[in-house]
């Protein structure tokens, strides 16, 4: 038995592919050794799938919502009006969520804590929220052109595999790296169409360049496109920062006593190349007791099952559940920085090439009436406005306040999904990837319905029941099948992955209690 678990911990630690390939031999194995784990690899897949799939519609969600909200709040606000609801609110949210899970769980001072050093959650908040804030004030009055703003979403996947290369924590390993070119490929048949056309957006056909491009000049264009750009690269880089967070070699938890200590630091399962850098370890790995944490060259079969050594294992995933991160502080500080963030960019929305206000007063107004159609204050703005437009006022602010509060409560299903998967998969990149596949899902909606452009009292709202075969849809329909198959592909070596740690995890854990006992 022990010849077994010694044999199965130097092959999973390895780069052999026999051992990966042959899964007969590793169930065998594996049936002998993980009678004794107490994790539920089941209940684990399960979750990683809902966690995926909850990411994938909330991303769907929101991005058919936003332009949705953006076009009706423009009716008495602007795009500052849309951020500050949006961040003010889930910043609120969460801090009451977070007071009253402290106040049953730790403590309420203790649910507040910041999850990361101060320093590295003010660098992430303020990117996340630069992010959010140039690219919501890019794509409000068509300042990028319609037809090119969801398309160009597909972007973030190629930024997030870029900055990989540059700060990653977690080598992913040449499959993993294929499957997200495969992802990029299928985005792009699938948003190919869409770039290209520039008569048809969001189900409408087009018949002249102002209603695709409005009012700005292609100068303007070229400017908030390259803003949009940058937008999506920092939002795709705040990730990549989260990951590397999440993905701390130095934390670790000692388990058991004397000079045979299991620890369990950061999971870097697919590193295992002894060659490795500074982020990058082999998956097992074998020190002296004298030594630091750090990587030491590969020693011995016989020095695992040494007393005086110390078996590391390289998966944040087993750490005990006090101290791996959770979502709730990570959203609720990146938002407080946002908020922060927001409040002193309001001098951006005075500004005639940022916002539709020019002076502080007109900047109130409009800041104002948005925020009373939000919250349903329909008398107040009617009140303000003259007599010619009064009689729509209450069936526009309705359809702020539903555009506004269903965009609220995608967004923050998206935040937690998008959180949660990046806890538990500790890529970046995997992340993007799913929330990317919403890209094909959206063409495929707006080949069904289409945005009205515009609002009156027999309209019941935006979108409108409006089935047609286009170029947009059957690119779409194309390209989902290949972004469904890198997933698919990523979420297989994510299972086998987690597969193999299971095993590895019972058989240190058995080796730890045969010696302690």
């Amino acid at each position: 038995m022990e010849d077994e678990e010694r044999d199965l911990l130097i092959r999973a630690g390895s780069d052999n592919e026999e051992f990966t390939d042959n899964e007969d031999s590793f169930d065998s194995t594996r049936g002998n050794i993980q009678h004794d784990d107490k994790t539920n690899p089941f209940y684990e897949k399960v979750q990683f799938i809902c966690v995926g799939l909850v990411l994938c519609f909330s991303s769907a969600a929101l991005i058919i919502l936003l332009p949705l909200y953006l076009e009706v709040v423009d009716l008495h606000g602007d795009a500052y009006t849309a951020i500050i609801f949006t961040s003010s609110t889930t910043t609120l949210g969460l801090f009451l969520v977070s007071c009253m899970c402290g106040k049953w769980g730790s403590g309420v001072r203790a649910s507040l804590v910041p999850p990361f050093t101060f320093s590295s959650v003010l660098r992430t908040g303020l990117l996340y929220g630069t992010s959010c804030f140039l690219v919501i004030y890019s794509l409000e009055r068509k300042k990028v052109i319609c037809h090119l703003q969801d398309p160009m979403k597909g972007i973030v996947l190629v930024f997030a595999l870029v900055y990989y290369f540059f700060f990653c924590r977690k080598m992913m390993g040449l499959q993993k790296i294929f499957c997200s070119t495969t992802i990029i490929v299928g985005l792009f048949i699938s948003v190919d169409y869409g770039l290209c056309d520039e008569f048809r957006c969001r189900g409408n056909e087009r018949e002249q360049r102002s209603e695709d491009a409005g009012d700005w000049t292609w100068q303007s264009h070229l400017v908030w496109t390259f803003v949009y750009i940058v937008g999506l690269a920092l939002w795709s880089l705040s990730y990549t920062l989260l990951e590397g967070h999440l993905v701390i070699p130095e934390s670790f938890t000692c388990v058991g006593t004397g000079s045979s200590r299991l620890i369990t630091v950061s999971r870097l399962v697919s590193a295992r190349d002894s060659r490795s850098t500074r982020h990058s370890c082999p998956l097992l790995q074998v020190v002296d007791e004298r030594q630091e944490l750090p990587s030491q060259p590969k020693q011995s079969t016989s020095s695992l099952v040494q007393r005086d050594r110390q078996i590391i294992y390289m998966r944040q995933q087993y750490c005990d559940a006090e101290i791996r991160p959770r979502a709730l502080p990570i959203a609720l500080w990146l938002h407080l920085v946002t908020l922060v963030l927001v409040v002193a960019l309001c001098w951006t929305d005075m500004t005639s090439i940022m916002g539709k206000g020019s002076s502080a007063s007109e900047f109130w107004n409009l800041t104002r009436n948005g925020l009373y159609c939000h919250f349903g204050g329909y008398s107040k703005v009617a009140h303000s406005l003259s007599n010619e437009v009064t009689l729509n006022v209450h069936d526009t602010c309705r359809q702020v306040a539903v555009y506004a509060w269903s965009f609220l409560l995608a967004y923050i299903v998206f935040m937690f999904s998008s959180l949660k998967f990046l806890i538990v998969s500790e890529s970046a990149v995997f992340t993007v990837a799913v929330s990317t596949t919403a890209l094909p899902l959206a063409g495929i909606w707006w080949s069904l319905f289409r945005m009205v452009g515009g609002v009156t009292a027999s309209t019941s709202g935006f979108l409108e029941w409006n089935p047609v075969v286009t170029g947009e849809l059957i690119c779409s329909i194309l390209g989902l099948p290949i972004v469904l198959t890198g997933v698919g592909l990523l979420c297989k070596a994510y299972f086998k992955e987690l597969s193999y740690g299971n095993v590895v995890v019972a058989c240190l854990r058995h080796q730890e209690d045969e010696s302690v006992g």
